[in-house]
């Protein structure tokens, strides 16, 4: 179990779309979606551990790896990708925090 997944759906939509709607629209879009992000992250943690009781009630060995190894190499890789907007890495690792 390394936990690397909580969000269990994306909203997606272009420019062309958001180009149309108003700002009253635009921000509603943005707190509704966050709300839902919040509050399916909440039911994918409660889900999770109900199944992990039943999974390991049934027999099932639960491994939890450590994953510092994989997160330095996973660093590696933003190197590689030299493309990026200059600061989206630090922008996405201070959202995280």
């Amino acid at each position: 179990m390394v936990n690397y997944l909580t969000n269990t759906s994306v909203w997606i939509g272009g420019e062309a779309f958001f180009g149309t709607l108003s700002p009253e629209q635009l921000e509603m879009i943005h707190q509704t979606g966050y709300e839902a992000g919040v509050y399916s992250q909440k039911l994918t943690l409660e889900r999770d551990a109900e199944m992990l009781k039943t999974m390991q009630a049934a027999g099932v060995e639960v491994i939890y790896p450590d994953t510092g190894p994989f997160q330095k190499k996973a660093r590696e890789v933003y190197s590689q990708f030299p493309e990026w907007t200059p600061g989206l890495y630090e922008t996405i690792q201070q959202q995280l925090q």
